[in-house]
């Protein structure tokens, strides 16, 4: 399958540096770990496209949208953030953390209707 970044993604992201490598032909893995370095460095788009493909190779993974909802949050794509955030709480097994999210979709919430 191939993967095709969404619009949200296109528009608020950073161009990358150097090409990145089809995520086709990386594993769940390297995407996670390929999108943590691309962050780091700026390249929010590779970062994001990474991610939202590690995210269709396992559906049940919350680190891909966790990882979204801060990305997308940073480059104030809200409704995008906000659905990953939303994903993230339903699939995060560790409710230490439930708290934290839900204050996250909170402050979403309420910049997208402001």
């Amino acid at each position: 399958m191939r993967f095709k970044p969404s619009a949200e993604t296109k528009a608020h992201a950073v161009e990358p540096a150097a090409p990145i490598p089809d995520p086709a032909t990386l594993s769940y893995d390297q995407k996670m770990r390929l999108a943590l370095v691309l962050a780091a460095k700026g390249d929010r788009l590779g970062a994001t496209r990474l991610l939202e493909a590690a995210a269709v190779d396992r559906p049940a993974a919350p680190r891909p949208h966790q990882r979204l909802c801060a990305i997308l949050r940073h480059v104030k794509t809200h409704d995008a953030a906000l659905q990953h955030c939303r994903r993230w709480l339903e699939l995060e097994p560790n409710r230490a953390y439930h708290g934290q999210i839900k204050r996250q979709i909170a402050a979403l919430t309420e910049l997208i209707r402001n």
